[in-house]
């Protein structure tokens, strides 16, 4: 059966409002048509519900079984009322006390009263059906209206005529810390919770409370109030709401909404003082500092702009930039230009005339202003004034140039100093020890050999001052060639033989780790340090052995760690030196040095050297047993050459003794020095006195080797080697080798540059002498 008819509690509320004449016409009607004494309809329900007719049994008389069962009654007709999908709803029930038959027409009028009362029911269901639809519709509206209200994010409170609350949503109650509307005294809201000023401190006025002013007013806006919850927290909102009119136009009540505005309230007053502190920051800086809009408008100039350009921030406010010199205009343009289409900061220097005509040197830096979505809105300009930066670096640069003008005489006095002081000494330490190498007396060869060692002194302090002046205005540097490493320990063990066997003292090397011979680096340097440490292992050693340790590590990318350790067993330093040690005009005691002599300079040129190889330099020490100075550098190597160290192979090579010799030198002194060693080892040379007389000997007749001093008058070693060097024929093959007194950066590259293929300085040693014809000759 359809829901809608089945609706058991509609019926009921039908019947239940059921007047009881309701039905008396159709009775009356159904009475007359049928002949009976008395005609009464029942209606089902709970309790159920009796209808009489006019005519009759009376409906508190009537009882069914009763009458039924009265043998006065003789007659009895039921109808079922059978509405159309077949619900009865009751009966219409016939009774007589004198029996008769009811004829099929009295039937058929009596059907059709039974369907005039069904329809009756029918319509009255119908009318109630719709009825609690509309009122479902109704609740159903209104329960999604509270549901909405309940849900809103801001809150919203509502009272009628009398002021009583008819809404308080959930976000009002969550401002006032209550749980549920229950807590709320509708009478009393208005004067029940606490509610403040702006302030926060302030009790507000009861006639200012916004739901009394929108009804009292009509509306309300952007009203600002704190409120304070149960728990004692305050949170500031935002009101506004109006009156509320029913259909006649009278006032039915109010309504307010409130936005918490507590994070934004907070956010905006930390924004402010932000805002005012960034203000300070600008209008303290001691940097200009304006701000334009996207048409070059300036909205900002702060205090420094006007101090330094003379332009006050009222006179330049909304208006262009304000330049005396339109090129100075044109440029910001072009700065701002930039900035547009790199989206960047634009940075440069340039020259700014104040409004009085003062031209200053400025740092000009302009960067892009972007708002929300990420487009530039504006530009900001820091101009730094750098006149008196500009002022002091050309101050420097004068200066610099002054220092380097000094720098170039300093070098120019040391480099003639060097060779005035080398040429005579050359002279002293030769003949020396072609004088030592003669036949001598005891006293003859003892002052003799004081003499040389004195002169050796002498020209090690020179060479020390020399090499610790180059590092100190860094103009030495290091080299990198090819270099045969096993040979270069047995040239120093070799130049050292000499000093060594003097105090009974034995020079032995040794090689550890990887096999290696050829080596990159710089020979010269590496050279210089271990002598430089030997030299002092032997100054301060008596007896016994200098040992020389090489340990060469694996190969890592074509490089390989060499240690080289310098062993002795001599004094020994004491611990509290050895911090000290490696530093300028260190040594271990005053002692030490009225016993052995030096500079101090030594092992500080030594970690000098060894710092510009990229490697370190230490020492171990104890007193009485000997130390152990050591140093580790990188060596680059060629795989293709590594091979196993044979010390019998490592021994230098002999000159071949018919070398055709040219010596070109124009002290006479030095010439018999030179004469002298070269007539030791085996040789004879031909003697010319200027670069002039060497080049027409070189035209006149072929030459192995030149030993060619670089200072000479007419023509000097270089421009003698450059014409050595251009004439055709085997001359271009001969070797070259520079004699100088110069120590100074630069005197090797101008030997090379000039064509020569070695370098060796005065005063010549006769080991020195010896390696480089070695090398050159072999």
């Amino acid at each position: 059966m359809d829901g809608a008819v089945s609706d058991l509690n509609i019926i009921r509320k039908v019947f239940g409002s059921l007047t009881a004449t309701e039905f008396d016409g159709l009775i009356s009607l159904a009475s007359m048509l049928s002949g009976c004494e008395s005609v009464v309809v029942t209606l089902f329900g709970e309790p159920r519900l009796w209808r009489r007719t006019p005519v009759g049994i009376s409906v508190e008389d009537y009882d069914g079984h009763t009458t039924l069962r009265d043998p006065a009654m003789s007659f009895y007709l039921d109808f079922p009322l059978k509405g159309a999908h077949g619900f009865i709803y009751g009966h219409l029930h016939f009774m007589n006390t004198c029996g008769h038959w009811v004829t099929s027409e009295i039937r058929l009028g009596l059907e059709a009263i039974v369907r005039l009362t069904v329809d009756r029911i029918e319509m009255r269901v119908d009318e109630a059906r719709r009825e609690l639809q509309v009122q479902l519709q109704n609740e159903k509206q209104n329960d999604f209206l509270n549901a909405v209200l309940e849900n809103l994010s801001d809150g919203v409170v509502a009272c009628n005529e009398r002021g009583e609350l008819t809404v308080f949503n959930r976000a009002t109650r969550e401002l006032h810390g209550l749980d549920s509307r229950s807590d709320i005294p509708p009478e009393q809201w208005a004067s029940y919770y606490r509610l403040f000023d702006e302030d926060g401190k302030t009790p507000l006025n009861p006639s200012d409370i916004p739901l009394r002013r929108a009804f009292v007013e009509g509306s309300v806006k952007d009203m600002y109030l704190v409120i304070e919850s149960v728990a004692g927290e305050k949170r500031t909102v935002n009101c506004g709401g109006r009156a509320i009119y029913d259909r006649d136009g009278q006032k039915a009540g109010a309504v307010v909404t409130m936005k918490d505005m507590t994070e934004i309230h907070k956010a905006r007053a930390e924004s402010e003082s932000s805002l005012k502190m960034l203000q300070a920051l600008i209008d303290t800086c001691p940097v200009g500092i304006a701000m334009y809009d996207l048409d070059a408008r300036v909205r900002m100039w702060n205090p420094w702009k006007e101090k330094t350009f003379g332009w006050s921030k009222e006179e330049v406010l909304g208006g262009p930039l304000p330049h005396r010199d339109p090129r100075q205009r044109e440029e910001v343009l072009w700065f701002i230009a930039k900035v547009l289409q790199t989206k960047s900061k634009v940075v440069g220097q340039g020259k700014r005339t104040t409004r009085d005509g003062k031209v200053i040197d400025v740092n000009l830096s302009m960067l892009p202003l972007f708002d929300d979505r990420n487009e530039i809105c504006g530009f900001m300009d820091v101009v730094i004034d750098i006149t008196d930066q500009k002022e002091r670096e050309a101050k420097l640069l004068e200066a610099n140039r002054a220092l380097k003008a000094a720098s170039v005489a300093k070098s120019e006095f040391l480099a003639n100093m060097s060779h005035e002081i080398r040429t005579p000494l050359n002279g002293v330490i030769g003949m020396t020890e072609m004088v030592l190498a003669s036949e001598l007396t005891e006293e003859q060869r003892d002052q003799l050999q004081i003499s040389h060692a004195s002169a050796n002194s002498l020209l090690a302090i020179i060479s020390d001052i020399l090499d610790f002046s180059k590092i100190e205005a860094g103009k030495l540097e290091i080299e990198k060639t090819d270099f045969d490493l096993p040979r270069m320990i047995t040239e120093v063990k070799e130049g050292l033989a000499l000093s060594a066997k003097h105090k009974n003292l034995k020079l032995i090397s040794h090689f550890k780790g990887a096999p290696i011979s050829e080596v990159m680096g710089d020979p010269v340097r590496i050279r210089q340090v271990l002598i430089n440490l030997m030299s002092n292992a032997i100054k301060f050693s008596d007896n016994a052995e200098i040992e020389i340790n090489v340990t060469v590590g694996e190969e890592h990318s074509g490089m390989s760690l060499v240690r080289f350790e310098v062993r002795d067993y001599g004094v020994g330093i004491p611990t509290d030196v050895l911090p000290r040690l490696f530093q300028a005009f260190s040594q271990a005691d005053s002692s030490t040095t009225r016993r052995f002599g030096g500079t101090g300079l030594g092992l500080s040129i030594c970690k000098r050297l060894v710092d510009l190889m990229k490697g370190q330099i230490g020492v171990e020490s104890q007193v009485g047993s000997g130390s152990t100075f050591w140093f580790e550098i990188q060596l680059e190597h060629d795989k293709r050459k590594i091979k196993r160290v044979d010390h019998a192979a490592c021994e230098p090579r002999e000159a071949r003794k018919n070398l055709r010799i040219l010596l070109a030198e124009d002290n006479s002194v030095n010439q018999k020095v030179a004469l002298s060693m070269l007539a030791r080892l085996g040789y004879t040379a031909d003697v010319v006195s200027n670069g002039s007389a060497a080049v027409e000997a070189v035209k006149r007749g072929e030459y192995d080797l030149i030993l060619m001093d670089c200072q000479m008058p007419e023509m000097d070693g270089f421009e003698a080697t450059r014409m050595i060097r251009s004439l055709a024929g085997p001359s271009q093959k001969t070797k070259v080798i520079a004699l100088t007194a110069n120590a100074m950066k630069g005197d090797r590259e101008r030997c090379l540059e000039a064509g020569m293929d070695d370098y060796v300085a005065k005063p010549l040693a006769l080991g020195s002498l010896q390696d480089v014809i070695r090398r050159q000759a072999s």
